[in-house]
């Protein structure tokens, strides 16, 4: 069999950055790309020593045993090179996410070859492989948490967020919507969809009674926070979705926000609030659509 060193390289390289971004992406670590480069590059490197092992090295039950060490290893150090600031329990996880992420492409990739009656190992068909695997790796890498959120346990993305504004705050619930892609187009920050309602209580009784007896929930709104002298705390944010193609939601920038997500407390300012005048769900089970970009924020 002829191996082609420059093809193999490739195939194998890229595979492996998509495999680790995947990786990152599905599990929201923190990256910087010449860390996932750096890691792609140690996993190139192990499948060429497992191709000298395979053709120049004995043979037997001691090869297979220094093969699995190897992946072992490899596997290990591509996600400490990858992740830098990750504790010892998101080490761990993102070693079994590299090896389930990993089955399920190669798994998905075969599959689709064997259906048409094809093979990957042919010639001309490693290109064909490394187009399936990047496609099948970016599905799973952007869409893949969305499907977690709709078949597993829905408490799971549940989380209570306390809002504060001017020594007032609330406590809610709030739903991580990997759906939510809204941001400030000034500053670029996250923003956080609210029932007007629920929040209401951060303002003074009388800018209360204002905003919750308005029909309209855009340049009303603005009005209203103008007069009270909150005119720098507002944001214009163009939409689509929550029901309309093209639309305009009011949005406010409180002081604090606070979100206990799994094991971590995140505090920020740097956050907006689109103002919604509809509840967000009739069960009443959240009250607020959180952007996944804000489970990332510090003060």
């Amino acid at each position: 069999m002829i191996i082609y060193a420059d093809i193999t390289f490739l195939n194998n390289f890229l595979m492996t950055l998509a495999i680790i971004w995947a990786v990152g992406h599905l599990l929201e670590y923190n990256y910087l790309w010449w860390r996932l480069i750096l890691s792609a590059l140690l996993g190139t490197i192990y499948t060429f020593i497992v191709l000298f092992l395979q053709f120049y090295i004995f043979s037997g039950f001691l090869k297979i045993l220094l093969q699995i060490t190897l992946n072992i290893f490899t596997a290990l150090l591509m996600i400490r090179v990858a992740f830098i600031k990750i504790n010892r329990k998101e080490f761990w996880k993102g070693v079994a996410y590299l090896y389930l992420i990993s089955f399920i492409t190669i798994g998905t990739i075969l599959s689709i070859f064997y259906i048409y009656g094809g093979t990957p190992f042919k010639t001309g068909g490693e290109w064909l492989f490394i187009f399936l695997g990047l496609f099948v790796l970016i599905i799973i890498g952007k869409y893949g948490w969305r499907l977690l959120q709709n078949y597993v346990t829905p408490d799971q993305f549940y989380l209570p967020v306390k809002i504060i504004f001017n020594n007032r705050e609330v406590e809610l619930t709030g739903l991580i919507d990997t759906g939510n892609s809204l941001t400030d187009p000034l500053t670029k920050v996250p923003v956080i969809v609210v029932y007007l309602q629920d929040i209401a209580p951060l303002f003074t009784k009388e800018l209360q009674e204002q905003l919750l007896a308005i029909k309209r929930e855009d340049l009303e709104l603005l009005n209203i926070f103008n007069n009270f002298g909150l005119g720098s705390r507002v944001r214009i944010l163009p939409f689509s979705g929550l029901g309309q193609e093209h639309g305009i939601l009011v949005g406010f920038r409180p002081d604090m926000v606070i979100i206990n997500y799994k094991d971590k407390i995140i505090k920020t300012s740097r956050i907006i609030m689109a103002l919604n005048k509809h509840k967000l769900d009739e069960k009443g089970e959240y009250q607020i659509l959180v952007h996944p970009q804000t489970i990332k924020l510090q003060v």
